[in-house]
């Protein structure tokens, strides 16, 4: 049976010249086109006379350029029905393609066995990244090529892959406007789909003279666009690229201006005793010495300022989004010392997500410095929840527990009081989001009260754990942390 060759392509009404070109130069090389007309009241009459292209209207420009996933969505159903393969591209409306660009993509498709992603337009990545334009290479589609190359991410305008592949793209996969080549990059990452850049000569494709602005213009241009792609490429690519996809196991340790002997403690402790991933997020850039052991990722001032410990839920959010289902991840402060594997825990109890109570009566139930999530669909989506209650307060319950403690906005507390308010509610939470949520217990983050008059029973008592190894998890927080910074931990 042939295989279809089929296109994709979203264009915005003020293109409709250059898209007449784009059509041109494809339409003889393709079975089928499905265009999405954004912005547009009616279909084109040349449009309506080519039989070839299924025209789809968006006359509210929903989803943009995304749209046109669902499209091959749809294409990947009817696949499941009739067993048919097809080829599927993705093409921009402002490129001007040649005419053997589908022959030469489809060429490069089957060299790898239907496997891979093939592209014209591709990026490495290379560390440190510390902006998301700055911190890589990128083979750019009007570049010549000497040979194929595999890279990091896709340009999705100039890209080819058979329905075999790996990967099936849905509308779903890309939730944020503006952002398709990292979430296609990240959606080919997590399903250990390669990408391939492919060897072709200098100006083989070229730009269209277009009215408006590219997307790589509005990135540049706008510095709230540039920081939400920074925040995506840092806590959902990247990990997916540089760390050991062997180990299902992260910790997560999102550091705020601690000493940086205490971040030395609880790295090196970690390392000592468990293999498992370890990542860094930090406002201090004084840590570059660790990026030969460690992913470690700046939180920029724009990432800061959304508070604290609000930068640090959304960083949890994000992390876990992008990682596999089964995933093991440890959310941990970077004031711990640990003393044990704390990834027993999840061999322990069969949890979505465990939390840490207290060792001692206090009036906050749980220490938000140590959280742990068994990564699956459930999680993800009550962390969905989770996540919005950073912008509005919808929960009277997380509301409630605030103004108990006079506790407002983003900065500090926002973090512990949400998960004092899932532990105190779990019941109705986990009926609610089918989520089972646990108390791994004080020994996974062991901290006594260490503030004022409870300074020296607290160093005592957490000196006496450490002694013993009754724990499997310090937390050096509050007056504790003396014990690393006089040298009495080791």
């Amino acid at each position: 049976m042939s295989e279809k060759r089929i296109a994709f392509i979203a264009s915005v009404k003020e293109r409709e010249e250059q898209l007449k070109i784009v059509i041109n130069a494809l339409y003889d090389q393709v079975d089928l086109i499905h265009l999405v007309l954004n912005w547009y009241q009616e279909i084109p009459e040349w449009v309506r006379q080519k039989s070839k292209i299924f025209a789809h209207l968006n006359s509210e420009n929903k989803n943009a350029h995304d749209s046109v996933w669902q499209y091959i969505d749809a294409e990947n159903l009817a696949t499941q029905i009739n067993g048919e393969q097809k080829y599927y591209f993705v093409c921009d409306d402002d490129l001007f393609y040649p005419l053997n660009y589908i022959d030469k993509l489809i060429s490069g498709i089957n060299f790898y066995n239907k496997q891979r992603i093939i592209t014209v337009h591709g990026s490495t990545i290379s560390q440190p990244v510390i902006d998301y334009l700055d911190s890589r290479t990128t083979y750019g589609f009007s570049d010549a090529l000497d040979r194929d190359i595999f890279v990091d991410a896709a340009g999705c305008g100039t890209i080819g892959f058979h329905s075999s592949a790996g990967i099936k793209p849905t509308l779903q996969h890309f939730p944020i406007p503006y952002c398709r080549d990292l979430f296609f990059s990240i959606l080919c990452a997590k399903n250990y789909v390669k990408i391939v850049s492919i060897q072709r000569p200098a100006a083989w494709i070229l730009p269209l003279v277009t009215p408006g602005d590219t997307v790589w213009d509005i990135t540049r241009r706008n510095d709230n666009l540039r920081q939400l792609k920074n925040r995506i490429l840092k806590e959902q690519l990247l990990p997916l690229l540089f760390l050991d996809r062997t180990s299902s196991q992260y910790c997560l340790i999102t550091d705020y201006d601690f000493d940086s002997k205490l971040v030395d403690c609880t790295l090196q402790t970690l390392k000592k005793v468990s293999d498992c991933n370890k990542v860094i997020f930090s406002n201090s850039k004084t840590f570059k010495d660790y990026y030969n052991y460690y992913l470690m990722e700046y939180v920029t001032p724009e990432e800061f300022a959304i508070g604290r410990m609000g930068s640090k839920i959304l960083t949890q959010y994000r992390f876990i989004k992008g990682l596999p289902n089964g995933s093991q991840v440890i959310s941990a402060d970077a004031d711990l010392y640990f003393l044990k594997d704390p990834f027993e825990a999840f061999k322990e109890q069969d949890f979505d997500i465990a939390v840490t109570t207290r060792p001692e009566e206090y009036q906050y139930p749980i220490n938000g410095g140590v959280v742990m999530f068994r990564v699956n669909d459930r999680v993800r989506n009550f962390l969905d929840f989770v996540i919005a209650q950073m912008y509005e307060r919808t929960s009277g319950l997380v509301t409630a527990f605030q103004n108990k403690f006079d506790h407002y906005g983003n900065d500090w507390y926002i973090d512990q009081d949400i998960w004092c308010v899932v532990w105190l509610y779990k019941d109705s939470i986990a009926k609610q989001y089918d989520i089972k949520i646990v108390d791994a217990g004080p020994r996974y983050n062991y901290c006594p009260h260490a503030d004022g008059i409870h300074t020296e029973s607290g160093k005592r008592k957490l000196l006496d754990a450490y002694q013993r190894k009754s724990v499997s998890v310090l937390h050096l927080k509050s007056n504790l942390k003396e014990l690393v910074l006089d040298g009495e931990l080791k």
